[in-house]
Order: structure tokens, then sequence, then C-alpha cells
């Protein structure tokens, strides 16, 4: 009995700390003028309307009073449909970007293809028969199931949002 309690209250214990505001990323604070010296065309960005509707699009240009962005991904299709939109400066407060990144599917791809290479080439340098084959298996399965599980893991990396506070 007492085991389960204590398990429980450790259970509790970890997930407040893991879900504590003390692991909470604070927004980054931008102007305008400096959020669009860093936004580029083609970036995603993520935001909600002043009427509630949250909206997910490509940034097209970015002006002082305005930003156009081709929406792909809407909360209310009647409201804002999907496709060429304009959203003034003063609409804007809190919104997330995403860069154009390739980096992370890059190195996740190209780490277990390298790896697996190595393994092949050391199980070729072998004279015993037990270790060249095991070698070469274990290097065929590490470039066969590590490059497409790299490169998943590499994508979910960067397509990581950035939060930003736009202040006047």
């Amino acid at each position: 009995m007492a085991f389960r309690a204590k398990g429980r209250f450790l259970t509790l214990l970890c997930a407040c700390l893991f879900a504590s505001p003390l692991n909470a990323k604070p927004l980054a604070r931008l102007t305008w003028d400096a959020f669009g010296a860093q936004a580029r065309p083609g970036c995603s960005i993520r935001m909600v309307l002043p009427d509630g509707v949250q909206i997910e699009g490509h940034l097209v240009s970015f002006r002082p009073e305005a930003m156009d962005l081709s929406v792909y991904k809407t909360s209310n299709k009647q409201a804002h449909p999907k496709g060429f939109i304009t959203i003034p400066r003063k609409n804007v407060s809190v919104l997330e970007m995403r860069a154009r990144r390739y980096k992370g599917r890059l190195i996740g791809t190209l780490v277990p293809i390298g790896l697996g290479g190595a393994m092949l080439a050391g199980g070729l340098t072998q004279s015993d028969e037990g270790i060249l084959y095991s070698m070469l298996a274990a290097g065929g399965l590490t470039m066969g199931a590590g490059a497409p599980s790299g490169y998943f893991v590499g994508r979910a990396i960067d397509r990581r949002f950035e939060s930003f506070l736009i202040v006047p």
C-alpha cells in the first residue's frame, strides 16, 4: 500500500516538474521593424487574428504597414478562407515563425549512412567469416533503418516554431 502511494507521489512530482513554468521559454520581444528584418519570404507564420481565427501561411511580402500571407491552414474557412491575405500591423501582437531549414534532415540522414558505411568497411577487413557477416548485416541495417529514421527525427527538429511578441 505504501509503495503505491509513493509511486503516485513521484509520478505527480515528475508531472509538475516537467510542466513547470520554469521550463517555459519566454517570448522574444521585437519591434515590427526588427521582426521584418528576421522574416524572409517563404517562411511559415502562425498567428491568431483579433476575431479569434487561427491562421497559418507562408510570408509573401513584408511592408512597414502590413504583411502579406498565403494562407494554407485556417480554423474558420468562412471568415478567412485559404489564399492570399493582407494583415495590417495593428492586428499583429503575438505570432510564431518557422524559417525554412534543412540541416536537421541532412544530418539525420547522413550520420546513419556514414556509420553503416564504416561498419561495412570494417566488416570487409575481417578475415573471420562470422564477424564479416555480422558486420555486413549490422552496417546494412544501420543504413537501411537509420537513414529514414534520422530523416524523420531531423524533420521534426527543422519544423519548430519560434514565438514572438511584437511590441509597439
